[in-house]
């Protein structure tokens, strides 16, 4: 399934798009940007059905519409992938208002549910110059009722266009009521435009903002409220965002096989509470007491969860044969020698149909713990022949910000940037 990130650009005045991209673009399989090459945009529903059209034509299955002043977080991008193949056509999703500065918010406007995520080629559209709406053939979207569409409160965009100078939100301002009226649009803001007093009106709504958001503050789990307990989750901040981000691939892999899923070596905790999120009943072990204890409090408000202090050479003895559908684990392997790894897999095998495992290779020796045996992709599956046949990869975040990715390579390290080794093992 192909999902095209689509978005309108306002030439010269978009601060965040750098930034919004190197977090959100590895969660699409492509971006198309459209500028309004400096003139401002007098007709919102035509820019946005030329980027319909031009995911059509590229061969697109869903589009995602983001501006370029919002952003989200990339584990709540992947949630909205996995209901795309739910039987719904059209994704609603709650924004979130920043106001003044990205550590307030205007609580009165939320949820301000936005439809920005749906299928292409079946005939969704948009309609009227400003505050387009979209439409599927000749009827308004909320018309075609729940069969068509669901909302997915979970999972919010975050606008920043009123943290922006005030001069850009005093010009967007005065042009919002222009376009209402059908008066010829502003390229800069008259002589005689009190700016602040234009711009206090848009800030009149402050309240501090008690959630982490994607683009500075994701970080700050301890100042996480309630509301964003329950609706965004802690599993939001930056270490565990990036980590879900790199290993996209993987959790696909794994996800993909269904339930149940057993994960070994509790260590991966976000993993499992990324694939348990979703529905999917998890197993996890470990023979680390206080990291199972840890997992077990930072899972306990997610059903069909169970972990347990058990030693993963000893899996057959524990479970019946084929109990869960994959077994998975994630930097764990590389810390054992040759003999020790195939008892791990021949364990698993015998529990699961499939085996899936992430681990540092030869080409990213990222994590230093001491006991690492770099092997190369060849070398695991030599290693692995006697007991599966492995398929080996390298795969990561490969949708490298064009900065990034020039430095690296002027460094000659481009592909050491996020590479790993998969292994699946279909059971023989």
């Amino acid at each position: 399934m192909k999902v095209l990130l689509a978005m309108l650009v306002k030439e010269g005045q978009e601060p965040y798009l750098d930034r919004m991209l190197s977090l959100v673009s590895p969660c699409f399989d492509g971006v198309e940007l459209l500028s309004d090459r400096g003139r401002p945009v007098d007709d919102f529903a035509a820019a946005r059905n030329q980027l319909i059209k031009t995911g059509e034509r590229k061969g697109y299955d869903w589009i995602f519409m983001l501006d370029a002043d919002e952003c989200m977080f990339p584990e709540d991008i992947a949630r909205v992938r996995t209901l795309m193949d739910g039987p719904q056509g059209f994704i609603v999703l709650p924004r979130v208002e920043l106001v003044g500065d990205v550590g307030h918010w205007d609580p009165a406007l939320y949820p301000d549910l936005q439809g920005r995520v749906f299928r292409l080629g079946v005939g969704y559209h948009y309609r009227n110059r400003l505050h387009e709406e979209v439409y599927r053939g000749l009827r308004h979207r909320p018309e075609l009722g729940a069969r068509d569409s669901l909302v997915s409160i979970a999972t919010p965009i975050f606008h920043y266009g009123r943290t922006k100078q005030h001069d850009v939100i005093a010009l967007k301002s005065l042009n919002y009521v222009r376009l209402a009226q059908h008066e010829p649009l502003l390229e800069a803001i008259p002589d005689d435009v009190d700016v602040e007093q234009v711009v206090s009106r848009c800030l009149e709504a402050m309240v501090p903002l008690d959630m982490p958001e994607p683009l500075w503050n994701s970080e700050s789990a301890e100042s996480v409220g309630p509301w964003a307990r329950r609706y965004v989750g802690a599993s939001t901040v930056s270490y565990e965002t990036r980590l879900l981000s790199e290993h996209a691939e993987f959790l696909e892999r794994v996800a993909g096989a269904g339930s149940p899923v057993l994960e070994v070596g509790v260590g991966s905790g976000v993993m499992g509470r990324y694939l348990a999120q979703r529905g999917h009943e998890l197993t996890g072990i470990d023979t680390d007491t206080s990291l199972v204890t840890r997992a077990i409090r930072s899972a306990s408000s997610i059903s069909g969860v169970s972990y347990h202090v058990m030693d993963a050479f000893e899996l057959r003895g524990h479970f019946p044969e084929n109990r869960f559908q994959t077994a998975f684990s994630q930097d764990l392997l590389q810390h054992f020698d040759d003999d020790q790894v195939r008892r791990l897999i021949t364990e698993q095998l015998g529990v699961a149909r499939r085996v899936v495992a992430s681990v540092p290779s030869d080409r990213n020796r990222s994590a230093v713990f001491g006991d690492e045996r770099w092997r190369s992709a060849a070398e695991w599956r030599a290693l692995l022949a006697p007991v599966a046949r492995a398929e080996v990869s390298h795969y990561g975040n490969r949708f490298l910000p064009l900065r990034q990715a020039l430095a690296a390579k002027i460094r000659g390290t481009l592909d050491q940037d996020d590479l790993h080794i998969m292994i699946d093992m279909p059971a023989r």
